[in-house]
């Protein structure tokens, strides 16, 4: 218990907090390329990283992961949807051998937190992470829309390329008719 509480993420937190949301929370295990959620899941916890790391990815229109951030250990993730509620905005999945999180409770976290949506903090909270997730949002947009570029240069290229091919032998076979 004494190692979790000098997480990163309980040491913001007076010692009676970060006992009480130690106490609330629940050791969960995970093996490289096991999922935690979908992105879209219901946001019912926090997460601190205890050991190992956790992929972030996102999906694109095509239905394509791109991989957001990578969150290690005494690092944390999933506040978002624990203090906006609203659905998963990435899928997590473990991303070394063995990771060991602290699941912490959405009610655990509220409880500890004071949460008010009528407190100014927690309006301006919020409007900072609607921005960061319509962030993520572009991201992945635009990400989509520079393969495609690439794929259509490519492409270009390639078709070029073909053409040039034939101009030459009929050049070549005119340069000899001359001859």
């Amino acid at each position: 218990m004494k190692d979790i509480l000098n997480h990163s993420f309980l040491s913001l937190l007076d010692s009676e907090s970060a006992r009480c949301l130690a106490e609330a929370s629940q050791t969960i295990s995970l093996q490289n390329g096991e999922l935690l959620f979908y992105e879209g899941d219901l946001a019912d916890s926090l997460y601190l990283v205890i050991h190992g790391a956790i992929r972030l990815t996102k999906k694109d229109p095509s239905g394509k992961d791109h991989l957001l951030t990578i969150v290690r250990e005494n690092d944390f993730f999933g506040e978002f949807g624990v203090l906006d509620g609203l659905p998963r905005s990435a899928s997590a999945m473990a991303a070394e051998g063995e990771t060991v999180l602290l699941k912490v409770p959405r009610p655990a976290f509220g409880q500890v937190f004071h949460i008010d949506s009528d407190k100014s903090v927690v309006k301006l909270a919020l409007h900072i992470i609607r921005k960061v997730r319509e962030t993520n949002e572009r991201y992945v947009e635009e990400r989509l829309h520079k393969e495609r570029m690439t794929i259509i240069g490519e492409m270009a290229g390639n078709v070029i390329h073909d053409l040039r091919n034939p101009f030459t032998v009929i050049q070549m076979a005119l340069y000899l008719m001359k001859r």
